[in-house]
């Protein structure tokens, strides 16, 4: 299905989503100490301040990348899908693993929506219901419609009560900058803190 192919394109490559929910937190920018920074981040992604969680990521041309996270693509509104996830994400324990040469590790425990089983419970909820107006005689949707179909179905199985979700511990690297402030590096870590299962994705849109 061509819609679903494109919206799980722009899912999988731009890497849209943060979700995150979190306590009480001054920081407000890249901090010396690595805990303090990777607090931050998750506060502001908390609070909505998409911008602000920016500036706690180091710059890079690869990786995870969050400067198009909140873009909308192809009709697929990427704001309006991480408000949704964000709705059941929450972490906890932020530990310092290590801290060396102007790189350091951080852990922290998250618990969020398995973003991968939701995108794939749209897709199987689309797919019958497109199948089912086929048996019908019923008018197939545009492409448009389609999207739109499937964006709806995609926030309510994200933010619905009793959705899926996951509790895993991530590590992630940090790099100290020019500033002396240290920033997360955006790779697979930093994607699976912000989704669940992120990785899982390609399996759904490899088909």
């Amino acid at each position: 299905m061509r819609s679903m192919k494109k919206i799980g394109f722009f899912l999988v490559i731009v890497g849209l989503f943060i979700g995150v929910f979190a306590g009480c937190s001054n920081n407000t920018s890249p901090s010396s100490v690595p805990k303090d920074t990777v607090d931050g981040f998750l506060t502001a992604i908390q609070k909505g301040d998409y911008e602000k969680a920016r500036t706690f990521v180091e710059g890079t041309e690869s990786g995870f990348k969050l400067d198009d996270m909140t873009k909308t693509v192809d009709g697929v509104d990427g704001k309006e899908i991480m408000d949704a996830v964000t709705k059941q994400y929450k972490f906890e324990n932020i530990t310092e693993v290590s801290n060396k040469d102007n790189k350091a590790e951080v852990k922290v425990k998250i618990t969020s929506v398995d973003f991968a089983h939701a995108l794939g419970k749209t897709v199987g909820d689309v797919m019958a219901m497109t199948m089912a107006d086929a048996m019908s005689g019923s008018k197939q949707p545009s492409e448009k419609e389609m999207e739109e179909k499937v964006l709806k179905e995609l926030i309510k199985n994200l933010s619905e009560t009793g959705a899926k979700t996951v509790t895993r511990e991530v590590t992630l690297t940090l790099n100290k900058d020019k500033d002396g402030n240290f920033k997360i590096v955006s790779n697979d870590q930093l994607g699976e803190v912000i989704l669940a299962n992120w990785k899982e994705l390609d399996k759904v849109f490899a088909k």
